[in-house]
């Protein structure tokens, strides 16, 4: 049966998932986010496509860190008050 949601992992994949914490943050995390960006993007340039696809966030937040001319900024900052300590020491 075919996964239309895309919430589901192939069988093929769990071995990946149970390695240890030191082995998976070796793992190139950064080009799988590009690719897995420049593939969506791609399908959405498609003639005919009627939506964009749900990577449009990860966009969103890379330029917003690289290009802070384009970063959204509050026009007041927030107040923040002084609140006591949970617990003496």
């Amino acid at each position: 049966m075919p996964n239309y949601t895309r919430n589901l992992v192939h069988l093929k994949w769990l071995p990946l998932l149970v390695k240890s914490p030191q082995e998976v943050g070796q793992y190139s995390w950064g080009s799988a986010c590009l690719v897995t960006l420049y593939r969506s993007l791609c399908n959405a340039a498609i003639y005919g496509a009627n939506e964009m696809p749900w990577c449009i966030l990860l966009l969103h937040t890379w330029a917003w860190s690289r290009m802070l001319c384009i970063t959204p900024m509050p026009k007041q900052p927030p107040q923040v008050e002084p609140q006591p300590p949970l617990a003496n020491m």
